[in-house]
């Protein structure tokens, strides 16, 4: 006698259900795998601090230019600092190849 058309949907749906939940958990499995294995950041492995991080962070989201600081292009740099009658400070960094 053949399986009727009820016990036949029924079985295909239990068998999709199957499925998803075992490519939800593979997911799951090779999410958490990969966040464990994955490469430090760049400022893990250089030793910066969080502090250290979050104003180099600032100074290159301010100005492009900032990202001079850190070029191996620029291979010596020139500072200059003054000071006004009135007491306001100026500093000026230039960058040379």
């Amino acid at each position: 006698m053949p399986t009727p058309t009820v016990v036949r949907r029924r079985r295909a749906i239990k068998a999709g259900l199957g499925l998803l939940a075992l490519s939800i958990l593979a997911a799951i499995i090779a999410r958490l795998y990969l966040r464990h294995i994955a490469a430090p950041s760049p400022e893990k492995l250089s030793g910066l601090t969080g502090n250290k991080t979050e104003l180099r962070g600032l100074a290159n989201q301010e100005r492009p230019r900032a990202a001079n600081i850190i070029s191996a292009r620029f291979v010596e740099t020139g500072v200059g600092i003054a000071q006004s009658a009135d007491g306001n400070i100026c500093v000026a960094q230039d960058f040379v190849r």
